[in-house]
């Protein structure tokens, strides 16, 4: 079964399922929601980019270099040649936890 995802206004519920995800792990250290830090909205432009990009039927491999690759855009200082996103391995606990939820049927 071929499956197709899409960024929806209001937010779909992959968006909300993904917000839960990333604010819960912080790749980025930035403690989103919590009082006196960022709102929890704080991922929302990386998780719709995200979405965006996804294949039909990712594999967490591909889930992990989209989300990796999409931080490390959204995080690069300069011209891309720096960037503070971390190593790859950092996003593999949110690939994995994305990945389970896509194929929860």
């Amino acid at each position: 079964m071929s499956r197709q995802y899409t960024v929806e206004a209001p937010k779909s519920e992959l968006h909300r399922v993904m917000r839960k995800i990333f604010n819960k792990d912080d790749p980025m250290g930035l403690k989103p929601g919590k009082p006196g830090w960022p709102p929890e909205d704080e991922y929302d432009s990386e998780i719709e980019s995200i979405i965006k990009s996804l294949p039909c039927e990712p594999s967490v491999s591909e889930l992990n270099t989209i989300i990796f690759n999409v931080f490390v855009k959204s995080f690069s200082i300069g011209f891309g040649e720096k960037h503070i996103a971390g190593k790859k391995e950092r996003y593999n606990v949110i690939a994995i936890q994305l990945h389970e939820y896509l194929f929860r049927d």
